[in-house]
Order: C-alpha cells, then sequence, then structure tokens
C-alpha cells in the first residue's frame, strides 16, 4: 500500500513540475498601461558610447566603438582610431564639459521615475526570466546569470528601465535578448555603484551608473552606452554600438553643419544631396581616402579623394554619420557630420 501510494504521488509530482517551472519562468508578467516607465531625454550622451564625467577611460586588446568616447576629468587611452567611428576625446573639451553636466541630468531624471514593480532575490537576476516593459525596482546588489528575455509584445516603443540600488554585474555568457520588438534605445539601467559587464556577455541598453566605474569584460557586446557620473571605465575586446538617437542633439560642437579643422572642410548643401569636401592637402601620389559610416556602423560611402575640392553627389537621410579621412592607411581626421 505504502509502495502504491508513492508511486502515485511521485506520478502527480512528474505531471505538474513542467507546468511549475513554466510558470516561474512568466512569474513576471505585468499590464504594461500601467507602466511609469518613459524613455528620458539622454541630451549630449546621445552622441556618446562611453563616457566618465570624472574618470580615466582604457581599453587593452581590439574593441570597435561605435560612437564617441571621452570624460571630463582624466584621459582616454588605449584605443585604435581605425576601430572607433565617433571622436575619440582624449582630453577634456567643450563637447565633454557639456555632456558631464547632461549625464548627472540623465541619472537624476531616471532616479525621479517611481518604479512598478520591485524584483525579489536581485542575486537571482535573469535565468531566463521573461519581463514585460515596465520600471523595475532590485533593491540590493545584483547579478544578471543566463538569459533575460524583455518581451515589448508588439510595441516597438515600450520601454524598460531598470532600478539597482546597488553594485551590477553579470556572469560570463549571460544575455539580454530582446523580444516581440523591444529595442535598445528604450531600455535604461540606473545604477548605483560599480558595473561589471563580463566576458562573453551580449548586453542591451543604456548603463548610467552613479559614482561607480564601468568594466566591459573580453569578447562581451553592449548595444547602448557605458555611462557614469563619477568612475572609471574599462574595455577588453569589446564591442560598442551606442543606439540612434544622436542626430538630436545641439551643442556647441554637434549642431554645426559645417566641421573644420586643419585638413580638411565639409559643406553638406541644404538639399542634402551632395557633399562638398575642400582639402587643404593634396597629392596626386597619395591620394586621401574618405569613409563614411551611419550611426550603426555601417559604411555608406567609400571614396578616393584627390583633387583640392569634391563634390559627391549623395542621398543619405539626414541625421549623424561619423568619417574617418586617411592617407597612406593612415587616420588622418576623423569626426561627426550632420546631415540636414
Amino acid at each position: 500500500m505504502k509502495k502504491n501510494l508513492l508511486c502515485f504521488v511521485t506520478a502527480l509530482s512528474l505531471l505538474f513540475l513542467p507546468q511549475l517551472n513554466l510558470a516561474q519562468k512568466n512569474a513576471v508578467n505585468h499590464n504594461t498601461s500601467q507602466t511609469t516607465a518613459v524613455a528620458p531625454d539622454l541630451l549630449t550622451t546621445d552622441c556618446y558610447a562611453l563616457f566618465s564625467a570624472s574618470g580615466e577611460i582604457t581599453n587593452v586588446n581590439n574593441t570597435t566603438v561605435f560612437g564617441d568616447i571621452g570624460t571630463n576629468l582624466g584621459t582616454t587611452t588605449g584605443f585604435d582610431p581605425l576601430n572607433v567611428t565617433g571622436e575619440i576625446h582624449l582630453s577634456p573639451d567643450v563637447s565633454t564639459g557639456i555632456c558631464a553636466s547632461d549625464v548627472n541630468t540623465v541619472y537624476n531624471d531616471l532616479n525621479a521615475m517611481p518604479y512598478d514593480t520591485q524584483l525579489a532575490n536581485p542575486t537571482l537576476f535573469g535565468n531566463e526570466m521573461i519581463l514585460n516593459a515596465q520600471v523595475y525596482l532590485l533593491n540590493a546588489a545584483t547579478i544578471l546569470t543566463g538569459n533575460l528575455y524583455l518581451d515589448a509584445q508588439g510595441n516597438s516603443d515600450a520601454v524598460f528601465i531598470f532600478h539597482i540600488t546597488g553594485a551590477f554585474s553579470t556572469v560570463i555568457n549571460a544575455q539580454v535578448i530582446l523580444t516581440n520588438g523591444a529595442q535598445a534605445k528604450n531600455i535604461f539601467w540606473k545604477v548605483v555603484g560599480a558595473v561589471d559587464i563580463a566576458a562573453n556577455t551580449d548586453f542591451v541598453g543604456t548603463i548610467v551608473s552613479k559614482d561607480g566605474a564601468i568594466s566591459l569584460g573580453n569578447a562581451s557586446t553592449l548595444e547602448g552606452r557605458a555611462l557614469t557620473t563619477n568612475g572609471a571605465i574599462n574595455t577588453n575586446s569589446t564591442t560598442v554600438t551606442m543606439t540612434p538617437g544622436c542626430s538630436n542633439v545641439t551643442t556647441a560642437v554637434s549642431e554645426k553643419t559645417v566641421t573644420k579643422n586643419q585638413v580638411s572642410v565639409f559643406y553638406p548643401n541644404a538639399g542634402n544631396t551632395s557633399l562638398v569636401v575642400t582639402l587643404k592637402d593634396v597629392s596626386n601620389d597619395y591620394p586621401t581616402g574618405l569613409k563614411l559610416y551611419n550611426t550603426i556602423g555601417k559604411l555608406v560611402l567609400s571614396k578616393l579623394l584627390s583633387n583640392q575640392i569634391t563634390v559627391i553627389q549623395t542621398d543619405f537621410p539626414a541625421g549623424v554619420y561619423f568619417y574617418h579621412l586617411t592617407r597612406s592607411n593612415e587616420k588622418i581626421q576623423s569626426g561627426k557630420l550632420i546631415l540636414n
């Protein structure tokens, strides 16, 4: 009798176990119509993939960055200019000064948003969890393990905001996976403390740290930004791709439609159908190479320039573009162009 009862209980356990696991996986499932999540205005931080208001920015090995890199107190070292489509601010300048103020504004805007849902067990964050668009609170140091699914439920404007009141880290091979229309530009991580993205992690969203260092580990990827109000930023064979939005920025540096410096001058025309490039130094033996990238790092133009003035016919969408000028396989100038 006892043996038969034990078999019966075991059978019931096996019958309902898959359902219990599924329930756990979908345990956090909310009505997004009630969410308070609103994407903050990123201001000038929109054009930076990596930025610290106060702290060194260093890189080792082969890191690729689509967007600007800079700090307003310290230096930026170790990045190969050929692997950076934006501008590398080697030391503080006008742009980093404005951005230092803006990163604090962005943090404060995120911090002012009330949370919709508090997630229990921050050290067990991830683990096949599925989340809908909300403002979430993780009220302790948080560790992302395994896969985290962000489900926009068919709404491409759905916003996900995470308040993390402590250090934030990931384990090796962790992933943030976007589903059903979720977009990286609508995901924000407000962290009070250090951020450590481990090796081989695929991470998504804009990280805004309060007084914390940020580390992006070997072979990790970040589709978004890594910003801190105070702390060093370290990268190692990382790929960082800032999300679209840079064209909305208006600062003393980026609002100009004419870019001038010692090597060349660019003049986009009013109709955005041609680009006039004036070189101050030309050589028939060593022509200048021009490459133009859009904000997601796609090469949209490659051309050799051998004349002092070159008119290039274009039909690009309005927005921000990043250019590289090279001569004899060496980069001689890079920067941003805003085409209206």
